[in-house]
């Protein structure tokens, strides 16, 4: 009867043992399912794959979200499942397509020049090399062609046969061309005999390139040079305005330069300007329209505008006070760049004569290499006699006469005086003035040796009763600057001007940097100051780059130098330029301080 009742009491609560176990399995199925989802959540964490969701369903995980490409999606999937184990994954994630590969668009220049035809750019594939090679090949046969061009451009959208047949015709026609061609554009550059044949030229090009291709030509003719590059303009003492010589650096300039003339009402000289080299850098027509302005200004003078250097000079009878004032203005209107001079040349100065015209008697005047006598003389043969001697001395046209018959007594040894100093300016630029006081003389000289000899040599002249002042102005810097230099010597200073000045280019160009002028005007000076010898140019590079283009660069380089000194006035046929690209280093190139100094412009003596 006992094991009866434990029999019924354990049925009895059986069903209540099972819905424990019941319970105890759900709770264990809720951990394990938020164990694995922990686990997958902290494991695409620290992967960084934050688009990832994730989702339990007892021992399956869900992952879902947007993968930014495929390989992002691999990586998560194959990490959650490592993750996950027991369980299982199902993936629902989905992943962007990357964006095609991006490809540069052909383009290919030609380069013409003595060594052949040298290609540089890109092409689509080795299909469109072989039909540019094959292209070339007929058109000149025999033609060396140096191939630089590399492959994968983007696949043109049209056929460029027509830029081609363009290209080559343009490196035909010029021995030293720059063509660039792209599909349905063409660059060309390069140098023509002269204007008509480059209009000849052009016309063909764009007759061969018909509606459809773009092109742009930049021909240029070479233009002669001019030396020296002058503007001079003279007004006489009946206020016309007349032209001695003119100069322009290009047709634009000179046609600017012939409206100038027409609006001052400036006669003679020629009727156009001439075009050409040796030009200064700035502003040359607003520095002629400025001298012009101030010449116009006077009641007589000259204006000479010569490379970078403006002079004014005043005639008879400009007084002093009204050239300077004309001579203030025209300091503050000339461009940068150009210096300024000027003198009176000769002045009778009215005002002046009065309030001295018991003590003043003569002023002569050497400006240049003309010379002007201004004051009084006793009578017609003593003028004529003073002029003769300073028309002896320098030549008549160069010498203006202003004297006038004296109306009170002259000064005691007036005649010894006035040809003593005739004698002295003739030798050395500057102003005498005579008085009653004495003889007293302004003049620049070379060196002290010369001005002490010019004083004795005025002085034994003098009659005693003459009383000699005498003052000389020594350009120390201008005498040592114009000491001349044998050739070792010049090319020394050559060397330590591109050095401590630096010529500088545009990056991978050989368009000068603005900053160079000066070192070009100090190169040429120094150059001058060497008139027979004759100097290599040579360009240099680092090590950057591809050896051939190296050379190119340097090549130009150096052409760019002496373009720029043939245009201060040099003579072209001392120059020669080379370009010797990496293969002269004079520092390592393997820091950026020995490749800044390998990439330099040097002198050496012509062989």
């Amino acid at each position: 009867m006992t094991g009866m009742r434990r029999l019924l009491v354990f049925i009895a609560i059986l069903p209540l043992i099972g819905l424990g176990l019941a319970d105890l399995g759900r709770r264990g199925a809720v951990a394990l399912e938020g164990m694995l989802k922990m686990r997958v959540e902290n494991g695409l964490g620290v992967l960084g794959f934050d688009w990832a969701r994730v989702r339990a369903d007892g021992l399956v995980i869900e992952l879902a979200g947007d993968a930014p490409d495929v390989d992002a999606q691999t990586l998560a999937v194959e990490a959650s499942r490592s993750l996950a184990r027991p369980g299982r994954v199902i993936d629902r994630t989905t992943a962007r397509l990357a964006p095609p590969e991006r490809r540069e668009p052909v383009e290919v220049e030609f380069h013409r020049d003595d060594n052949g035809l040298t290609l540089i750019g890109r092409l689509h594939d080795e299909a469109m090399r072989a039909s540019l090679l094959g292209a070339i090949e007929a058109a000149e046969p025999g033609l060396v062609v140096h191939d630089l061009t590399g492959l994968d451009a983007a696949r043109p959208s049209q056929d460029w046969a027509g830029e081609v047949a363009v290209a080559l015709a343009a490196v035909h026609m010029m021995p030293r061309a720059f063509v660039r061609i792209t599909p349905g554009s063409l660059l060309v550059e390069g140098v023509a005999a002269d204007p008509q044949a480059r209009d000849e030229m052009e016309a063909e090009l764009i007759r061969l390139a018909g509606p459809n291709v773009t092109l742009v030509t930049a021909i240029r003719v070479p233009g002669r040079i001019i030396a020296p590059f002058s503007f001079i303009a003279e007004k006489t003492r009946d206020g016309a305005l007349a032209l001695v010589a003119c100069a322009a650096r290009t047709e634009a300039e000179g046609v600017g330069i012939d409206r100038i003339r027409r609006e001052m009402a400036i006669e003679g000289g020629p009727l156009r300007c001439s075009v050409g080299l040796g030009g200064p850098h700035g502003d040359w027509e607003g520095a002629i329209r400025a001298g012009l302005k101030a010449l116009a200004a006077l009641p007589a003078g000259r204006l000479e505008v010569t490379y970078g250097s403006l002079t004014l000079d005043a005639a008879p009878p400009t007084r002093v006070e009204t050239f300077e004032a004309a001579l203030a203005r025209l300091s503050n209107d000339i461009p940068p760049g150009f210096d300024l001079a000027g003198a009176v040349a000769a002045g009778r100065e009215a005002e002046r004569a009065a309030r001295e015209k018991e003590s003043y008697w003569m002023q002569i005047v050497r400006l240049g290499d003309r010379l002007a006598l201004a004051g009084r003389v006793e009578d017609a043969a003593a003028g004529a006699a003073l002029s003769a001697v300073a028309a002896a001395r320098l030549g008549r046209e160069r010498v203006a006469s202003d004297l006038e018959l004296a109306g009170v007594l002259p000064p005691p040894g007036w005649q010894e005086a006035a040809l003593a100093a005739v004698d002295l300016l003739a030798e050395a630029p500057g102003s005498a003035e005579l008085t009653a006081r004495g003889l007293s003389v302004s003049a620049r000289v070379p060196s002290a040796r010369e001005a002490r000899r010019l004083h004795d040599r005025v002085a034994a002249k003098l009659p005693g009763e003459v009383r000699l002042e005498t003052r000389f102005v020594v350009d120390m810097p201008a005498l040592v600057a114009a000491l001349p230099l044998g050739p070792e010597r010049c090319v020394a200073e050559l060397d330590q001007v591109a050095t401590a000045r630096g010529i500088l280019f545009d990056p991978g160009s050989a368009r000068m940097d603005d900053r160079s002028r000066e070192a070009i005007s100090e190169l040429a000076a120094i150059l001058r100051r060497c008139p027979d010898t004759a100097v290599e140019i040579g360009g240099h590079t680092d090590n950057q780059g591809r050896e051939e283009l190296n050379e190119r660069l340097s090549q130009n380089r150096a052409e760019a130098v002496l373009d720029a000194l043939v245009a201060q006035g040099i003579a072209l046929g001392r120059l020669e330029a080379r370009g010797y690209g990496e293969h002269q280093p004079v520092a390592s190139n393997d820091t950026p301080e020995g490749r800044a100094r390998n990439r330099r412009i040097a002198f050496q003596l012509r062989e």
